[in-house]
């Protein structure tokens, strides 16, 4: 997933069809086209079984490693529909950010998925545990103390439950 930084490349995020992620990120390293599909190891139970799956973190995203005159290369690829962007601009995504969401992604904890505003609250940092080093805003939820990390370019952020003892206030 992580490329050395090369002159007018940017991660780009593209839009696929549902439940589409995977065959597109195998047609694009068909392609030779860097991509990043974040993906976490979940436990699912159905009546009779039990199965690890790897769920797709942002369900109709997948990132892509391009510079300006290769863009339209993805739209050889059956299920691609479109750039994400916001406010009429592609939406890019920074190197740190995608080597957040893999830090999360590595982790035990499932992250969730919150598309709202986030409120004001405290800056703090994991000091413990698979996180350690990942800052954040801290909000409450009953008794839950959840860690919002902020992707930026995306225009929503991720949150996982984690320990209120690993993390300090910055």
């Amino acid at each position: 997933m992580m490329v050395v930084r090369e002159p007018g490349y940017s991660w780009l995020v593209i839009a696929t069809r549902p439940r589409s992620e995977k065959k597109v990120a195998m047609c694009l390293q068909r392609l030779g086209i860097d991509y990043y599909l974040p993906v976490q190891r979940q436990l699912h139970q159905w009546k009779d079984r039990k199965k690890w799956v790897d769920v797709v973190l942002f369900p109709s995203y997948v990132f892509v490693y391009l510079d300006k005159a290769n863009r339209n290369a993805v739209f050889e690829v059956e299920g691609v529909l479109r750039f994400v962007s916001f406010q009429g601009r592609p939406a890019v995504v920074s190197q740190s950010d995608l080597q957040r969401i893999s830090l999360l992604c590595s982790g035990p904890e499932v992250p969730e998925i919150c598309r709202e505003v986030l409120l004001s609250g405290d800056r703090v940092e994991v000091v413990g545990g698979a996180l350690c080093g990942l800052q954040g805003v801290l909000t409450e939820n009953l008794n839950e103390s959840r860690l919002n990390v902020s992707i930026s370019g995306l225009g929503c952020h991720l949150s996982v439950i984690i320990d209120r003892k690993l993390v300090r206030k910055l």
